[in-house]
């Protein structure tokens, strides 16, 4: 589950919520409150989260006295920011089954070293005259984590779910006052937040000697079948059902209908501390002789072993493969996720940092390219400067058949018909019509005795939609790329790329004769 930021204005809720966790005053000691950020050091808050001390941060004054911390107070003012990081299903499943409250450790020492990276981004707004607005770096925040270990009820009772409520107070410390926190910049990098996050949780599982590998995702123990996970899962399933009958598909949507039909927790008819046999009870005798095997430590790792090297290697080719200049933090994200369980953020940072980049800005800021990908890309926008006015046009004088279409589309497939120039693009949102004024320009080219070679980026776009639904004779590029016979085939002729802006700069510029 990605990370989850939720903006709080609600003194209220922020206090009900974040002043209890599922063991306050008893169990593990993971799962009471502890304070975070180098804020809360300023302050003098270390350790266990005190109540009373929360409160007073949620209600804008300082902890030992009756001052404002931050100097607006408005009604309407943002309290605090929860940041969520969850535990993949497996380690939850497997800790509610053996109840190793070192997996609780695991999880809370991996959100805490989390935090300490978010905190980087820490900003303030700071206003100069005439209204100017910037953003300076503070590198400070403050606030409260606590460990859950279940999620919402289902029919009477919660499935096993660890995550993290990391609590940000509204206040980072700006020279020498107390200011609103601006969290922006993580929130725009939260994908890359909740790598670290998984890749740190992933490393100290292994540590635990309990075998892991990586997912679709992430990564989870080895050895717990898909189904099993599933049987737990019942808050997520509900979720998606509901989804389905609504027709919902966005991720961000569905995680409003998960708050909107959420139960209470008061809604739990088992106590907590019987919730553990509750689960072992569902298991069946295959599931639970699986879990104990696991829980000896005996297993070995699935997961294969990636060096840092192989991992920014790997995340190199995957993020260039369309774009010619990227953010690093979007690189270090796919190279984290990559190596997770044997490559760590350390070790994956350090070798991005090691390599030679062409770079603009730095930290958050910084955008990275390679002189390969620069290069690549210089050699398609000269060539196709270089052809600008250099054609003859496909079927300039080409009377519209589809009288159906708009002024806008004829016009469109005219300018395509019409032009002097060697390459040429279409370009038109979803539901513009492109698929209709293609079929007009290509029947009019090959009416002029052109064969036109149509490729799509995707097996799904060349063969079940332009293909099977269309009637075009469509291939991939990839194996148009690879045919000497249908790229000799396709010699004197057009061209046509589907969907072009999906594909590679590498690979287009291998489309022969376009550099």
């Amino acid at each position: 589950m990605p990370m989850r930021i939720t903006h709080s204005k609600s003194s209220r809720d922020a206090k009900n919520y974040y002043a209890f966790s599922d063991y306050y005053d008893a169990g593990p000691s993971q799962l009471k409150g502890h304070w975070f950020g180098r804020g809360a050091t300023l302050l003098g808050l270390e350790g266990e989260v005190d109540k009373e001390l929360f409160d007073r941060l949620i209600d804008n004054k300082m902890p030992f006295d009756d001052e404002r911390l931050t100097a607006r107070n408005r009604a309407d003012r943002r309290v605090g920011t929860d940041l969520t990081l969850s535990a993949p299903k497996s380690v939850s499943l497997l800790w509610g089954v053996t109840q190793d409250n070192d997996i609780l450790e695991a999880v809370q020492q991996a959100a805490f070293e989390t935090l300490v990276d978010v905190e980087q981004d820490a900003q303030t707004r700071v206003n100069h005259e005439r209204g100017k607005m910037t953003l300076e770096r503070t590198s400070n925040i403050l606030g409260g984590m606590w460990i859950h270990t279940t999620s919402r009820p289902v029919d009477g009772y919660p499935d096993m779910n660890l995550h993290a409520h990391c609590f940000v107070v509204n206040a980072t410390k700006a020279k020498d006052r107390w200011t609103a926190v601006d969290l922006s910049a993580v929130v725009r990098d939260s994908g890359f937040y909740e790598a670290v996050f998984q890749s740190r949780l992933a490393s100290r599982v292994g540590a635990l000697g309990y075998p892991i590998e990586r997912s679709e995702r992430d990564f989870e123990i080895a050895g717990i079948s898909r189904a099993t996970i599933d049987k737990f899962s019942r808050r997520t399933a509900l979720i998606e059902k509901i989804a389905t009958e609504k027709g919902i598909t966005d991720a961000d949507e569905k995680g409003k209908l998960g708050a909107q039909t959420r139960d209470k927790k008061s809604t739990n008819l088992i106590p907590q501390n019987e919730l553990p046999d509750k689960w072992r009870e569902q298991l069946t005798d295959a599931e639970a002789a699986q879990l104990n095997w696991i829980a000896s430590k005996e297993a070995d790792s699935t997961a294969e072993q990636i060096t840092a090297s192989h991992a920014v290697d790997f995340a190199t080719q995957h993020c260039f493969e369309r774009e010619a200049v990227i953010r690093e933090r979007q690189l270090l994200r796919k190279a984290i996720l990559r190596g997770i369980g044997t490559a760590d953020v350390d070790a994956i940072r350090a070798e991005v940092a090691g390599r030679e980049w062409i770079q603009e800005g730095y930290e958050d800021q910084a955008l990275i390219s390679t002189r390969e990908v620069l290069s690549e890309e210089q050699r398609l926008l000269s060539f196709a400067r270089q052809g600008r006015g250099q054609v003859r046009p496909l079927a300039e004088n080409h009377c519209i058949k589809q009288d159906f279409l708009s002024d806008e589309q004829q016009d469109a497939v005219k300018g395509l018909l019409s032009s002097h120039d060697q390459v040429q693009i279409l370009r038109g949102v979803a539901g513009s019509g492109k698929t209709t004024m293609m079929r007009e320009t290509i029947d009019a080219i090959e009416q002029r005795g052109r064969r036109v070679t149509v490729l799509a980026p995707t097996a799904e776009a060349a063969h079940d939609v332009l293909r099977a639904k269309e009637g075009f004779d469509a291939e991939t590029l990839a194996s148009f790329l690879i045919d000497k016979n249908a790229q000799e085939s396709a010699k004197d002729g057009v061209i046509w790329v589907d969907e072009a802006a999906l594909v590679g700069t590498r690979d287009m510029a291998a489309v022969p004769g376009s550099s």
